[in-house]
């Protein structure tokens, strides 16, 4: 399978992307390199990366031609490929774009896995770096009075890892017609009695809406949980594609196709159009239908950043967490220590037994 590595052009290591300042970062002899330059080697080895894949699909063929034998069960195929560093022969996830070497640990995008309909329109660079993600994530449960003591440590926070995962981000245009009918009812209250007035109308109302940005994860075996609980995310920051952006993360491919969440996505802007039309109009009680259509639509396929950590505590229980790539953003259930809260308790009530104590001392 064919992949792209960025090398420094000074010492040939491979190059990683800075958050904190956006550029291309050379661990081994401390080179950087601004965006353009990256954007323009990353169009130079997606070329040779798609040659390389043309020859090898042309090399399948021939094999497959050439052997005369039972057809085998069909695999996914890619889950194999070889690291451009070392040689080794590595096996990854089928849903993998980005990785690292397990051997030389060199940065590795998987590009036959981000070609044609499945390469993403855009992606959003991550801004928060690894070191405040670290902090983060302390300082985030240090707020959490009943947190166990030493629950999150830096030596497993340091394990946390950046990956692009995908999204479908939708643009919608509707059209909303309502009628039915409404009724206003006045209550007038004299020293005798009370009067009630109820009046009758036909109602008619049409609207638009717009609707931009609405994110549906694009990766079946993504946390959607935790996924939407660090939204939103600032999408006008969002650049044009370029595997480079991906050097130095992990990065997921769409195994989702956008015919599969369309159905959900108007199912819910049909729903929050027909609730904006109703509350706009001023009645006791309105009945009727509203009928709302689609008028215009754009997907874009896009890759948003997350730091995610995954801990096991002392009995084995894996705890799950992320944190949004761009805001910081965070998401997870932490762990209760039951002796603190008991401890609470029992201050709380022996606080409210000294009270009593006073208090039927006073007015005895």
């Amino acid at each position: 399978m064919s992949t792209v590595t960025f090398k420094c052009p000074n010492c040939g290591a491979g190059l990683l992307f800075n958050p904190e300042n956006q550029k291309f970062h050379c661990d081994y002899c401390g080179s950087e390199f601004e965006q353009p330059y990256l954007e323009q080697l990353a169009r130079e080895e997606e070329q040779r990366a798609a040659e390389r894949a043309k020859k090898e699909e042309a090399a399948s063929r021939d094999k497959e031609q050439e052997a005369q034998q039972e057809p085998q069960e069909e695999q996914e195929p890619g889950l194999v490929y070889v690291c451009p560093n070392c040689g080794a022969e590595l096996v990854t996830d089928g849903t993998t774009a980005a990785t690292f070497c397990y051997f030389c640990q060199n940065p590795v995008v998987l590009s036959g896995r981000l070609t044609d309909e499945y390469r993403p329109d855009a992606v959003l660079p991550f801004t928060v770096t690894k070191e405040d993600a670290v902090q983060h994530f302390l300082s985030w449960t240090a707020k959490k009075k009943f947190v166990p003591t030493g629950f999150f440590d830096k030596k497993k926070i340091s394990n946390l890892s950046g990956i692009y995962y995908p999204y479908w981000s939708a643009d919608y245009k509707m059209e909303a017609k309502f009628s039915g009918t409404a009724e206003i009812v006045t209550r007038i209250s004299t020293s005798d009695e009370d009067i009630i007035t109820t009046k009758h109308y036909m109602v008619a109302r049409e609207g638009k809406s717009e609707f931009h940005d609405v994110m549906r994860s694009a990766l079946q075996k993504q946390d959607r949980k935790l996924g939407d609980g660090i939204h939103p995310y600032k999408l006008e920051s969002l650049k044009p594609f370029s595997m480079a952006y991906l050097t130095g993360f992990f990065a997921e491919k769409r195994d989702i196709d956008k015919d599969t969440v369309r159905p959900e996505i108007i199912r819910e802007l049909k729903d929050y159009t027909d609730t904006m039309i109703r509350e706009d109009m001023h009645y006791t009680s309105v009945n009727g239908t509203t009928l709302v259509n689609p008028k215009g639509e754009r997907y874009r396929y896009v890759l948003l950043p997350t730091w995610i950590v995954t801990y096991k505590d002392h009995a084995g229980k894996l705890w799950h967490y992320a944190m949004n790539g761009q805001t910081g953003a965070l998401c997870g259930k932490l762990p209760v220590d039951k002796g603190k809260v008991a401890a609470l308790g029992a201050a709380i009530g022996g606080a409210l037994m000294i009270l009593t104590l006073i208090a039927g001392w006073l007015f005895a």
